[in-house]
């Protein structure tokens, strides 16, 4: 009794012209379907393919082994129903030479069978994954070691924003990953070119168009009203304990401080959006002490400024604890502290 096919897996087998993509679930009968497919394609009658003209590409080596397995039994077992059929003992015949491989495995045999066009040792092989991850790692060192040599300020830059102290294996960790993201790409270095594209820096210095750049003050905003929101809830807890009123003062400065980050934020957002559509993004006032506004001068240039202005440094003198309770100082001050090292982070950011 021959297997009943559902339409679509029909509509599969029988397909002839053009591209086709077929997503199912695990365990659906994506591989039958495939290799119905083929054996479809091997014995049309009117016309058939060879086993040897197809290339199938799976993932492992022993999915690779169960395809052709596979494949090799649906055709003997056409071959005994049909035993006067020539074209299937062909087949048969043919696909212990057909390309059902990885794609490595492929590769590599294209390589081999046009040797003599390549200037490539004819003993290669293909590493192992360990192999390629010990070889990568020697060759990232022995760049760090060369640009650290050439000392470019650039590359020393990199360095010091992407490591921790003396330590740099975070660096090198970003160009491994942004290295293997790019090998998905079937143009790496056209990848790795249009990147570069996306940081450049226009004439005029306005950042304010780039995606980027928007996430990036996106990311400060969101910083600020998280920060806004601790502030306010650090001063409600200061007024529910009756003090100290030197306290309070300081929230509700930092408070001032942080309402006006948002505001120049939401200067700044229009300008970002009218840059994204084309325009040209309008400047914004400098503040207190600022250079006046010029062709470099941008709404986001008011909007760090307002958060490098912001408070992180108060002291308060003992003689302000006076009627509060110690629990409820040491809240304060652990509140304080957190909003301290909230500030630093969004300046850093800022910097």
């Amino acid at each position: 009794m021959s297997f009943q096919w559902t339409e679509e897996q029909e509509n599969v087998i029988r397909f002839r012209e053009g591209n086709l993509l077929v997503s199912a679930a695990a365990g659906s009968g994506k591989t039958a379907v495939l290799v119905e497919h083929l054996l479809s394609r091997m014995l049309d009658p009117d016309h058939p393919a060879d086993a040897d003209r197809f290339l199938v590409v799976t993932f492992t080596k022993a999915a690779a082994a169960e395809m052709r397995r596979k494949l090799l039994e649906a055709l003997e077992k056409r071959a005994e129903a049909h035993p006067e059929d020539a074209n299937i003992r062909r087949q048969i015949q043919l696909v212990p030479n057909a390309q059902v491989s990885t794609i490595d495995s492929f590769c590599a045999e294209v390589i081999r069978s046009h040797i003599a066009l390549l200037d490539i040792d004819p003993a290669f092989r293909v590493g192992d994954e360990g192999e390629m991850k010990l070889l990568q790692e020697d060759v990232l060192s022995d760049l760090l070691s060369d640009e650290y040599d050439r000392a470019d300020p650039a590359f020393l830059h990199f360095t010091e924003t992407a490591s921790a102290g003396k330590d740099d294996r975070a660096a090198g960790a970003w160009i491994m990953e942004l290295y293997r993201f790019s090998r998905s790409s079937a143009y790496p270095d056209r990848w790795l070119a249009s990147c570069l594209e996306g940081y450049a820096v226009p004439e005029d210095g306005d950042l304010t168009g780039k995606p980027w750049f928007t996430r990036y003050a996106g990311q400060l905003t969101e910083r600020a009203e998280k920060l806004l929101r601790s502030v306010r809830e650090r001063a409600e807890y200061i007024r529910a304990q009756g003090g100290p009123q030197e306290f309070l003062d300081h929230a509700l400065e930092e408070e001032a401080g942080l309402e006006a980050v948002l505001e120049a934020a939401a200067g700044c957002a229009a300008p970002m959006e009218n840059a994204a559509a084309g325009c040209a993004a309008p400047a914004g006032n400098a503040p207190d002490g600022a250079e006046a506004p010029g062709p470099r001068h941008t709404a986001f240039d008011l909007f760090e400024a307002r958060i490098l202005e912001l408070p992180d440094q108060a002291n308060s003198r003992k003689s302000a604890f006076g009627g509060v309770s110690k629990e409820a100082v040491a809240r304060m001050k652990e509140m304080r502290s957190a909003y301290r090292t909230g500030v630093k982070e969004l300046k850093t950011m800022a910097a």
